[in-house]
């Protein structure tokens, strides 16, 4: 008698190139619902069900499974479909059985996709615990806590959370004996395919630091870290100064986790909504569909005027330095990450950047709740559905940076910067020396005024 196989659902052409998308714990096929339509239009999906969750009979495993165990479940169920090689995504459980198929199994496995998961679980011990709590009183108390562990405040999939609840106790538990014992690290340089990490910022289970792991040892992999204010197409926090005030931090310290960044969408001609109905309206995007910035294009925007060599940082700045000597700083003023109080009205700092020479030039851009904001000065024009040529000039003159210049003395320590933020600020500030090839004969005495350079 054949052994039974994982309940699966496929779609797509079955001439398409075969993609597998292997779940999370506690959860069913319907966690790829949202994109293997999409998916599917280019590829032959295959997504399956754990053991005892969804669809799949919870007796293909038994306690003290392993990572292993499932990965052969999955070849069985690709043989039994006549797909002998495929490009394999998973979440959690389902990345780490894909990790596991891309090292033991590399002859099936054409390209990886691993999100939210990792080469080890954070030792046996929670896991243990968790397969005897569940074996003892069931699943009904990991459902419970599971919002809090896969959503971020303000969003949820129930339906998610009932595949949780509805989950066979003991193959649950089997499948957390199997997270258990899974630890892949010193195998990780052996995956000789392309793959792709995806960690989100706010994952508690596996947090990107476990991708930036898989990513540092796997030849050539990308690793992309998600994060979101929300998750709304028509949430107006996207077209503040807040946003970008909001975003700065995460920015500034995810370049030690990842190799590029990226931001969803560019413009809010987003084709999942429509056309706007608005100029402003919440998009998703960097630009209004009149291509008007917004404050978070400038932080991107001065983000990409950073150097590649990083001198300081903190909970507000960060510092770096480029090859010609040139230094940026990029500041923001501390936000209420749940938006409830309000930022300070001013926030000062002062830094210490190392320069040479005798004087320093120093050029300042800036974003807040007046400047760089076309969202402040939409609102003041009585918030016009859709802005007449002169209104749509006079925002775009109105979305570019505040801009200043200074010329400051450089000392033993080298330039000291003091900077004063307004509310919901981000600045950049570029530093450089001073190479004074003033003529001669000039004479700043012959000027109008108090003579002092300017």
């Amino acid at each position: 008698m054949n052994r039974p196989l994982l309940h699966h659902r496929a779609e797509g052409s079955p001439t398409a190139p075969p993609l597998l998308l292997g779940p999370s714990l506690g959860t069913s096929l319907a966690l790829w619902d949202q994109v293997a339509p999409e998916l599917s239009v280019a590829h032959r999906v295959v997504r399956w069900d754990l053991p005892g969750h969804g669809g799949s009979a919870p007796g293909l495993i038994s306690a003290g499974a392993t990572v292993g165990e499932l990965a052969g479940l999955v070849l069985a169920l690709a043989d039994d479909l006549g797909i002998e090689r495929f490009a394999y995504a998973g979440v959690s459980l389902g990345g780490a059985v894909g990790l596991h198929l891309a090292v033991h199994h590399p002859e099936r496995v054409g390209a990886l996709a691993v999100l939210c998961s990792s080469a080890h679980f954070g030792g046996a011990g929670a896991w243990q615990e968790r397969a005897a709590l569940v074996r003892k009183e069931g699943t009904a108390g990991v459902a419970d806590s599971a919002p809090a562990r896969w959503f971020t405040p303000g969003f949820s999939v129930p339906r998610l959370v009932r595949d949780n609840r509805d989950a066979d106790p003991e193959a649950y538990a089997a499948c957390c004996d199997a997270l258990a014992a899974f630890d892949l690290r010193e195998r990780l340089g052996d995956i000789a395919v392309p793959t792709l990490l995806i960690a989100g910022r706010d994952d508690p289970a596996t947090p990107p630091a476990h991708l930036r792991e898989i990513a540092d040892a796997v030849p050539g992999a990308e690793l992309a870290e998600l994060f979101n204010s929300s998750y709304r197409p028509d949430n107006p926090v996207h077209d503040t100064a807040f946003h970008a005030a909001y975003l700065a931090p995460v920015v500034a310290a995810g370049g030690d986790l990842v190799d590029s960044f990226s931001y969803w969408t560019f413009s809010d001609m987003f084709e999942e909504e429509g056309v706007p109905t608005a100029l402003f309206h919440g998009g998703f995007g960097l630009l209004t569909h009149r291509q008007v910035k917004k404050p978070t294009y400038h932080l991107y925007a001065f983000m990409a005027r950073m150097g590649e060599e990083v001198l300081g940082r903190g909970d507000d700045h960060l510092v770096t330095r480029h090859p010609d000597g040139r230094v940026t700083v990029l500041a923001w003023a501390p936000v209420d990450p749940t938006g409830v109080a309000p930022g300070p009205g001013l926030h000062t700092l002062r830094l210490h950047v190392p320069l040479s020479g005798g004087t320093a030039f120093l050029r300042r851009s800036s974003v807040d709740e007046e400047r760089g904001n076309a969202y402040t000065a939409w609102r003041r024009m009585g918030s016009p559905r859709s802005p007449r040529p002169r209104q749509v000039d006079v925002l775009h003159e109105a979305a570019e940076p505040a801009r200043s210049h200074h010329r400051l003395p450089v000392g033993e320590l080298g330039v000291t910067v003091d900077l004063t933020l307004e509310r919901h600020e981000v600045t950049l500030v570029e530093v450089s020396p001073v190479e004074d090839e003033t003529p001669a004969w000039w004479d700043a005495g012959r000027l109008l005024g108090d003579g002092e350079p300017r």
